[in-house]
C-alpha cells in the first residue's frame, strides 16, 4: 500500500510498530499486530498498532471506547489494509461488525479466547479482517 505522503506515526507507535518486525518484540506483545490502511476519505496512510486475535485467515481487532476512536470507521462497508503479522506486511480486507451482526458472537468468542479479560456483555465493534496473501 502506498500513499503519496509518507504517515506521520507517533513515536510510541513507532517504537511498537518496529518491535512487532523483530522476533523479540513479537513475543514481548504477542498479541499486538501493526495495521496500515489508506483513509477512506483522505487518502493518507494510517498506520498504527493494534490488539489482535488471529485464527486462521481471520484476523479480529476489537474497538474498545469506539466513540473515542475515529479510524475503524473506515471499515464499515468494507476496506483493503495490510496487517504486520509474524514480522511481515499481509494484505487483508476489513469489515466492521457491530453485536447486530449474526457472525458477532463467533468473532466475540474467537477474540476472547486470546483476551480471556474482555467481557462477555461487550458491545464494542469488532473490524473482522481477513487475510487475502498466502504466508
Amino acid at each position: 500500500m502506498t500513499s503519496a505522503a509518507t504517515p506521520t506515526v507517533p513515536a510510541h507507535n513507532r517504537w511498537v510498530l518496529q518491535a512487532l518486525s523483530t522476533v523479540t518484540g513479537r513475543r514481548i506483545l504477542p498479541n499486538l499486530c501493526g495495521l496500515r490502511f489508506a483513509g477512506r476519505r483522505t487518502g493518507r496512510t494510517v498506520v498504527l498498532p493494534v490488539a489482535h486475535a488471529a485464527c486462521g485467515t481471520d484476523v479480529m481487532v476489537l474497538v474498545g471506547h469506539a466513540t473515542d476512536k475515529r479510524w475503524w470507521r473506515n471499515f464499515h462497508d468494507g476496506h483493503p489494509a495490510e496487517l504486520l503479522l509474524d514480522g511481515r506486511w499481509r494484505t487483508a480486507r476489513g469489515e466492521v461488525v457491530g453485536p447486530d451482526r449474526i457472525e458477532y458472537p463467533r468473532l466475540l468468542a474467537g477474540y476472547r479466547a486470546a483476551h480471556p479479560h474482555t467481557s462477555a456483555r461487550t458491545t464494542d465493534p469488532i473490524v473482522h479482517f481477513v487475510v487475502t496473501d498466502r504466508p
